[in-house]
């Protein structure tokens, strides 16, 4: 199993999950923890518009890096309910670990999606010498 979490133990968290749609049908979940000692005040208001607007126009956070690991998994019985699977069996996910500035974990971010409307599109930079 991929990595999981690494907040502070007895940490309290906020805990966010969406659904996405596309076409009517439901194509993936996002299950999100917030750290709420960095990221007081959130809202379902707040959710539906831009977690992220709210986290760096309002709070001031500066997000610094996203570590994410993609894998093909087999769907859940909550995938199976959550998610329109059309007769598939297996997600895409991806897990994603994001760090403000001083290098707190404030997110933890579990996406879940169906075959079909899962891509993954990524650059990698190296330094020039």
């Amino acid at each position: 199993r991929a990595a999981q979490p690494r907040f502070e133990v007895r940490s309290r968290l906020a805990h966010i999950l969406r659904a996405r749609t596309a076409d009517g049908r439901a194509i993936s979940t996002d299950e999100s923890y917030y750290l709420a000692s960095e990221v007081p005040g959130l809202t379902p208001e707040i959710v539906k518009k831009s977690v992220y607007e709210y986290l760096e126009g309002v709070l001031g956070i500066k997000i610094a890096t996203a570590r994410r690991i993609i894998t093909i998994e087999a769907a859940t019985e909550a995938d199976e309910r959550n998610i329109d699977l059309d007769g598939f069996n297996a997600v895409g996910v991806m897990r994603s670990h994001t760090f403000d500035a001083d290098g707190i974990m404030i997110e933890y971010t579990e996406s879940r999606q169906r075959p079909g409307f899962f891509s993954y599109n990524g650059t990698a930079v190296r330094p020039v010498h």
